[in-house]
C-alpha cells in the first residue's frame, strides 16, 4: 500500500482510502511538528507543513555514528 501524499497546486490531497478524521489528525501532527521544528532554529521560521511533509518522504536516512 502506497501510503504517499499527492500534492496538487502546492495543497496537499488525502488518499482516498484515508477517513477525514485520519487525514485530520495527520495534519495537525505535521503543522505541529513544522512549529516544533521552526522552533529549533535549524529549520526556517517561515517554512510551511508541506515542505517538512515532503522532506520526511524524500530523504534518505543515514544511521548516526
Amino acid at each position: 500500500m502506497n501510503l504517499a501524499l499527492s500534492v496538487v497546486g502546492g495543497l496537499t490531497s488525502r488518499p482516498a482510502y484515508w477517513s477525514p478524521h485520519r487525514y485530520a489528525v495527520y495534519l495537525s501532527f505535521m503543522h505541529a511538528a513544522a512549529r516544533q521544528v521552526a522552533a529549533s532554529g535549524s529549520w526556517p521560521s517561515d517554512a510551511s507543513p508541506d515542505l517538512l511533509e515532503y522532506t520526511l518522504f524524500t530523504t534518505t536516512w543515514q544511521a548516526s555514528g
